[in-house]
């Protein structure tokens, strides 16, 4: 379908322009996606919604770069509610998509101040995270570290230094 291929363009274009950090124009060509996207994923269109989950989940990536970290949140959100429903009807398998959408998040979070939220979202990325850790994959273990790292820098911010130190020292 001639749309399909349109917002697949869109999304790439959107990629693109993040590698050479162009975020503003990246902002632009995810809104196109999602906009095609949004008309296209019905109830039962798994590969449509997982298409628009990535989409909200790259636009947020854009606006954490501009710091519209309001915005970004979000995008985010709208990316893990899809990724989310689509996990509980069996019909999502990304598990580390979803621990970097809920990293992203907690750290988009953590630029409004928004603490408490912040800690839950660490949490739940480092917990799918944790369960990732002994894939072949290397780069599973420096996500779980960052979110260790920044799990612990927020419970600095509010005061909870000895909650922090044990995820720092997981961080090291």
């Amino acid at each position: 379908d001639a749309q399909v291929f349109l917002a697949i363009a869109y999304d790439h274009m959107a990629d693109a322009l993040q590698e050479s950090e162009d975020y503003a124009l990246a902002v632009s060509f995810s809104n196109k996606a999602i906009k095609i996207w949004e008309t296209l994923a019905s109830e039962q269109d798994y590969a449509n919604k997982r298409l628009l989950a990535r989409s909200y989940f790259t636009l947020g990536k854009s606006l954490n770069e501009i710091e519209d970290y309001i915005e970004a949140c979000k995008q985010y959100r709208k990316s893990i509610q899809l990724q989310e429903a689509l996990h509980r009807n069996g019909e999502l398998h990304d598990q580390r998509g979803l621990a970097i959408s809920y990293h992203n998040l907690a750290w988009s979070m953590r630029k409004c101040k928004q603490y408490a939220e912040s800690i839950d979202f660490f949490q739940k990325a480092i917990f799918l995270f944790e369960q990732l850790e002994y894939e072949e994959k290397q780069d599973n273990r420096r996500l779980l570290d960052f979110s260790y790292f920044w799990l612990a820098e927020t419970l600095h911010n509010v005061n909870k230094s000895s909650e922090a130190i044990v995820y720092f020292e997981k961080a090291i």
